[in-house]
């Protein structure tokens, strides 16, 4: 009996020790994880300003040979993305599968200049060819302080001009698909930075990104740390011997958080409330360009925050080797191989790129390659620099009045245009905040009438032989393959036999109605169809809700289907 009135005293003594100590170790656990965050985000920091360095060097030019091979699906592909991605990496291909041509990408203090050099006709494709002869220019960028434009070569040497305001509005416009050490980074260019998609892997500010330690790793036989920013999308392998970025994985959303277009930082910055996303999207496409960087830097630190618990996938990998010093602790790599992948039913599928340097100059006067590049007598030019753009042949004395009365005579046949589309739109407005005309039970191609009537719908109208309509049936699959409901449009008059062949062509996983001639007669069971490609939107009531191109109907689905999957 004492022992036992002891032991338990002494239990119920040692209680507050206990709890102290638990506490203790919970206080220890978090100051080490903010510890290892604090780590984590100074090596991140550390490469990106290594990778960064070139931004303040007066002059740099970069040449080198890009191989691209065409998607190939993986054999025997793992679970894992990653393990995926890093095995595509040296696996063995065909010489012939790959695809080489030349890049080139400079500054100076005056301006910049992205080059593509194309492989003659008749010569190997899949080689990198010694000889410079052996490639022609095929597309040109750039911008000067005074100046800015792009010049494209056809296949017979022609050139022809598109001549911007600024070197703002062109460096907008350029895409870099490589280096991709060029891309792993956000960099500050005397002209601008890359914020765009087109330009940088992720355009969030790594000072402002969190990150966090994961597992040391050997990649490509180094041993690394490996940090990981879910804000930048990015996983970095950082050599423990030299500090070089060994490589990058960018991530990718495989869903996204609804209601981002609701948030405080989104009206801050844009000074006014959105109600529905479709609302958000007009307004971005409109004010993009417009934006200073501090706002488009608020909005992306934003997006990266609210989406930050998203669930994320492996979708890019890139690999760096052979490190130089190209200026006094500037290094850059001479050697790349990325590798990114999508999956569908035919399995894992790799889309391989190489990138070879063969030449880094900080010394190039860039001077005579800006004269080469102008438009030369009679040559064709569109002017990108008035209300709207123009079309004409280039003399040296024209002019600015001979070209804004061009604009002129453009912008009223663009009036004239803009009244007959709205005019054709007629019909599809009058529809709008009324019942969508029932579909027939018959006439149905892919499936018989679909359950149309829990949530909304996409009708898509189109035509067999609609080039512009052709780029819209994988998009159309895709959101019918994601559970969106899509019913595909043709108008009577083409047999039917012709138009499961191109639907079979064109892998449309989606419905298609086909009416009679009898319903074509009597108002083609009750829709529109007077412009292809074109779409309208049924809400989960059965109203028309919106119409017009794809991707504004699209974004309108979508937001649809969030209310509903919210409400349920």
């Amino acid at each position: 009996m004492i022992r036992a009135w002891y032991r338990l005293r002494f239990s119920v003594s040692s209680w507050p020790n206990l709890v102290l100590a638990a506490l203790l170790a919970v206080v220890g656990g978090q100051r080490e994880g903010v510890a290892q965050q604090e780590s984590a985000k100074e090596k991140a920091l550390a490469v990106h300003a290594k990778a960064t360095a070139i931004d303040q060097l007066p002059s740099f030019s970069i040449y080198g040979t890009t191989g691209t091979r065409s998607s190939q699906p993986l054999e025997n592909p793992a679970q894992d993305p990653l393990t995926n991605l890093k095995r595509a990496l040296d696996e063995p291909t065909e010489p012939s599968d790959w695809f080489r041509y030349r890049t080139t990408f400079a500054w100076d203090d005056e301006g910049f200049v992205t080059m593509t050099h194309m492989p003659r006709e008749g010569i190997d494709k899949s080689v990198d060819h010694e000889s410079e002869d052996a490639y022609l220019p095929s597309t040109t960028r750039w911008g000067t302080k005074g100046a800015a434009g792009s010049t494209h070569h056809d296949d017979d040497g022609v050139r022809q001009h598109v001549i911007q305001a600024n070197m703002g509005a062109a460096w907008g416009n350029v895409q870099l698909s490589n280096p991709n050490f060029l891309l792993a980074s956000r960099h500050s260019f005397w002209w601008g930075s890359n914020l765009s998609h087109n330009q940088s892997f992720s355009p969030v500010s790594p000072a402002n990104s969190s990150y966090r330690q994961l597992e040391s790793e050997i990649f490509d036989g180094e041993m690394c740390d490996v940090v990981e920013s879910r804000m930048r999308k990015e996983r970095l392998w950082i050599s423990q011997e030299s500090g070089h970025l060994r490589g990058y994985l960018q991530l990718s959303y495989e869903d996204l958080r609804p209601g981002f277009y609701k948030t405080d930082a989104v009206t801050e910055t844009a000074g006014e409330k959105f109600e529905t996303l479709q609302a958000y999207l007009d307004w971005l496409r409109k004010n993009e360009k417009s934006l200073s960087t501090e706002q488009l830097d608020q909005l992306n630190e934003a997006g990266a925050k609210y989406h930050e618990a998203s669930p994320m996938r492996a979708y890019k990998l890139v690999r760096f080797r052979d490190y130089r010093e190209i200026s006094p602790g500037i290094f850059w790599p001479f050697e790349e191989d990325r590798v990114q992948s999508f999956q569908d039913d035919k399995g894992f599928h790799c889309i391989l790129m190489t990138f070879r340097v063969h030449e880094i100059r900080l010394d190039r006067d860039l001077e005579s390659m800006f004269a080469r590049i102008q438009p030369t007598e009679g040559e064709v030019v569109q002017d990108h620099r008035f209300e709207t753009p123009v079309n004409y042949n280039f003399r040296a004395n024209m002019k600015e009045e001979e070209i804004r009365e061009l604009v002129a005579s453009q912008l009223a046949e663009l009036e004239e245009g803009k009244a007959i589309y709205q005019e054709m739109q007629k019909p599809y407005e009058e529809m709008v905040g009324k019942p969508a005309p029932s579909l027939p039970k018959e006439g149905w191609i892919g499936e018989e009438l679909p359950d149309l009537t829990s949530g909304p719908y996409l009708v898509h109208f189109w035509l067999v032989g609609c080039g512009p309509c052709m780029n819209e049936y994988p998009i159309l699959s895709k959101l019918h393959d994601q559970g969106l409901k899509v019913v595909g449009y043709h108008p009577a008059g083409t047999p039917r036999k012709e138009i499961e062949a191109y639907r079979e062509k064109f892998k449309q996983s989606y419905p298609a109605f086909l009416p009679s001639e009898e319903q074509e007669e009597n108002g083609n069971a009750g829709f529109p169809t007077r412009m292809f490609p074109y779409s309208l939107v049924v809400d989960a009531k059965g109203n028309v809700v919106a119409h017009g191109n794809l991707f504004s109907t699209i974004a309108k689905l979508r937001e649809l289907s969030e209310n509903d999957k919210n409400t349920d």
